[in-house]
Parts: C-alpha cells; sequence; structure tokens
C-alpha cells in the first residue's frame, strides 16, 4: 500500500524533507526551531543501529548543509500503519520507507559540481504532543517521537563524455 498521498506521510515528507534541504533555514537559530516543529523533546533517535541522542542528530543534520548550494528529496516506497485502534482520523502512526538526499556542492569535479548522495531507510512514529505548541504552518501538534534511521553517504558517479574525434 502506497501511502505518498496519506495525511501523515504528507505531513512527514514536508517536515522531514525540508530539514535535508539547504534552503531549510538560514541560520542556527531558525533550523532548530524548524527542527523543533519535527521532533518531539523526548524523540529517540536510532542512527544506524546506534541511540543517538536528539542533539547530535540536530548537529548532523545541521552538518551536512556544509558547503551545499542545492540540495533535493527523492521519496520512495512509503507505507502508513495506523494506531492499534486503527480507527480514521486518528492523529498519529508510523511512516516507513525510503529517501535519496542529492546534495550538490560549492565546488566542482570537472564541469559539473560535485554531488553527494544519501541513501537513508527509515521508520517514523509521529503522535500528536499536547505539551507543544501548535506549528505555525497548520496548526499540527504531531512531532516524531521516534525514529530509526540507516543512513549511508555517497559521492554521485562522475560521468565524463569522451572527446569527440578521438578513438581509444
Amino acid at each position: 500500500m502506497s501511502a505518498e498521498n496519506t495525511p501523515l506521510a504528507a505531513w512527514l515528507q514536508a517536515r522531514l524533507g525540508a530539514l535535508y534541504e539547504v534552503h531549510a533555514a538560514p541560520d542556527e537559530a531558525a533550523f532548530v526551531a524548524q527542527f523543533d516543529t519535527v521532533f518531539a523533546r523526548d524523540a529517540k533517535v536510532m542512527l544506524n543501529h546506534v541511540p543517538s541522542p536528539r542533539t547530535a542528530y540536530l548537529a548532523k543534520l545541521r552538518g551536512e548543509h556544509f558547503a551545499a548550494v542545492r540540495e533535493s528529496v527523492e521519496w520512495r516506497e512509503l507505507i502508513e500503519v495506523l494506531p492499534a485502534d486503527g480507527a480514521p482520523g486518528t492523529t498519529g502512526g508510523v511512516v516507513a520507507g525510503f529517501f535519496i538526499g542529492t546534495r550538490s556542492m560549492k565546488f566542482r569535479i570537472r564541469a559539473g559540481p560535485a554531488q553527494q548522495l544519501s541513501y537513508n531507510s527509515f521508520s517514523a512514529r509521529i503522535e500528536e504532543k499536547a505539551d507543544v505548541e501548535p506549528s505555525a504552518e497548520d496548526g499540527s501538534r504531531l512531532r516524531i517521537t521516534e525514529l530509526f534511521i540507516t543512513s549511508v553517504h555517497k559521492a554521485a558517479p562522475i560521468h565524463i563524455s569522451p572527446i569527440p574525434g578521438r578513438h581509444e
């Protein structure tokens, strides 16, 4: 079942995706404020099967923007699991799937920008938290309370065109 058009999956794509994109927030304070609208204060993060403090995950995300001029996120194979009661309209649930982050750097290799690819498989528990301020964007009190994410970074392949008229 594809969950890409469900409200919870759409919320996750918009909020978590924005943290992986360069234009997310121009300065540290704005980025932290944006992070706080996505993650609960007591959120549990498992990064590559190792517990990661919320602050360490925040620092990791912020550090990934270094030297980047453009970033994009491509979502794949999202699924959504409703709470145990399964009642429609129930807030919260689990969204799992895969996304690829493509980061173009300020420096260039040959004629094109250097690129870094981030492959991420995740499962996020999203719950409505009564103790948080509603989001300015949509009035939502949804926050990620648990995130299991496996992530690996690789340089994008460099495609060099052959020189015309030269055979080797």
